[in-house]
């Protein structure tokens, strides 16, 4: 019975030291302003990733925006299926549905991400160009 605890325990133990490091070595995704995002944007290898609904999708977006909303059910599922080797600027209207998307991202393996901290409601403030 003691060999089987201290196997338990040594397995147990050694999860745990395996896994914490992960995700406490995970980079935080930085966070920019609307003159960073802007240039970055315009990167060919960037895609503005527009976290909102789809109704304020509609309402206006930064142009080449693609939404992806962080509310519907699939969005893990989507993001996941994201192409790693792009870099994206991941917005949504004030900063805080952005932060929660980044993170999920960084968790599932995008490295190349930014958090544009001001979100939609910066953007149209800074008089940036808007689709709709």
């Amino acid at each position: 019975m003691t060999r089987y605890l201290f196997l338990a325990a040594f397995f147990t133990v050694g999860l745990m030291v395996a896994f914490a490091p992960a995700q406490a070595t995970r980079p935080a995704v930085p966070k920019i302003d609307a003159e960073q995002f802007d240039k970055l944007r315009k990167a060919p290898n960037s895609v503005v990733l527009d976290v909102r609904t789809p109704q304020e999708f509609a309402q206006g977006h930064v142009p080449g925006a693609v939404n992806m909303d962080i509310s519907d059910p699939t969005f893990r599922k989507k993001i996941a299926e994201l192409d790693k080797s792009k870099t994206y600027l991941v917005h949504c209207a004030a900063g805080i549905r952005s932060n929660r998307a980044c993170n999920m991202m960084s968790s599932l393996g995008l490295a190349g991400l930014y958090d544009y901290k001001g979100g939609f409601k910066d953007w149209k403030a800074q008089g940036k160009p808007i689709e709709k």
